[in-house]
């Protein structure tokens, strides 16, 4: 008696899995169907792509490491470095990163060579004439007296500044 239960209630389960098939799929079970399914999530999983590298996004250099921002760092970028801030952004034109000057072009990225010029022409107590031939004339400046007497500490806004573009960039 025990064996016959077991057959029938295999029998009536197999047969409620192919009542429970889709009229229009006839031939298909509903376990094909499952894994079908099944797979078809998997593969549109695969298909989302996640951010990685120097994107250009509204007109501004953003970099990406599984889809996230980096932000307040250095990074390589082919064969070159860019800078990013606080907000993910690329910086560029002439700055000033951790008391240094660094020429950053309009795609971002460092120029070693005018970099170097930059940091070599922009030492404390040499003459402006150098960085001034490097980031132009000042947009404004201002001159006050100090330990070394009037007229002899100043600060200025360059043209490179702030991310515009100082002449030959």
């Amino acid at each position: 008696m025990r064996k016959h239960k077991k057959k029938f209630l295999c029998l009536c389960t197999a047969s409620g899995l192919l009542l429970a098939a889709p009229a229009e799929k006839a031939g298909t079970s509903v376990l094909t169907d499952t894994l079908t399914v099944r797979a078809e999530a998997a593969s549109a999983k695969k298909a989302v792509s996640v951010k990685n590298g120097l994107k250009k996004e509204q007109g501004k250099y953003v970099y990406y490491v599984k889809g996230k921002k980096v932000k307040n760092t250095w990074k390589t970028v082919g064969n070159t470095k860019c800078y990013l801030d606080k907000t993910g952004k690329a910086l560029t034109g002439v700055r000033i990163i951790n008391e240094k000057f660094y020429w950053l072009g309009k795609n971002a990225r460092r120029d070693a060579k005018k970099t170097r010029q930059l940091q070599a022409a922009a030492v404390y107590e040499k003459d402006f004439s150098a960085l001034k031939k490097l980031i132009g004339n000042p947009l404004k400046s201002e001159y006050m007296g100090s330990c070394y007497g009037a007229g002899e500490d100043g600060r200025g806004s360059a043209p490179g500044a702030g991310g515009s573009q100082p002449p030959g960039v």
